[in-house]
């Protein structure tokens, strides 16, 4: 299943035009020319709050809603790939969403994502 997994996740990279998230996309896309890695980061209570927001759960749910994802990601990345969820180096940019509206950081992904591309050389333009 990972397998095929990668060589979904590799297929829909090399279209291009396509944000993928989760299952060790930005692992398997790592020397992909056309790929930007992005990770968000945001403080708990901040991260409650929005789901609370836009799911209606409650703070305890939320929490544990959190916290089970949290720790699925970090076993998937470290199972599969061998890798630490945490390491800034398998990303291009972390942005802080505590520190900025969540479309500022769509704006700042999108102007560092294009700037990005101009400058790798095997990357398609346009």
């Amino acid at each position: 299943m990972i397998e095929r997994t990668a060589e979904t996740i590799l297929r829909l990279a090399n279209q291009g035009h396509a944000i993928l998230i989760g299952r060790g996309a930005h692992v398997i896309t790592r020397n992909l020319p056309n790929v930007f890695h992005v990770r968000l980061v945001g403080s708990l209570e901040r991260r409650v709050a929005h789901l609370q927001e836009t799911r209606g759960l409650s703070r305890e749910d939320a929490l544990t809603l959190i916290r089970q994802e949290d720790r699925g990601r970090r076993r998937y990345l470290k199972k599969y790939f061998g890798k630490d969820h945490d390491d800034p180096v398998l990303y291009d940019m972390a942005v802080n969403t505590d520190a900025l509206s969540y479309e500022h950081s769509a704006r700042l992904i999108a102007d560092a994502a294009l700037a990005h591309l101009h400058t790798q050389p095997h990357a398609q333009k346009g």
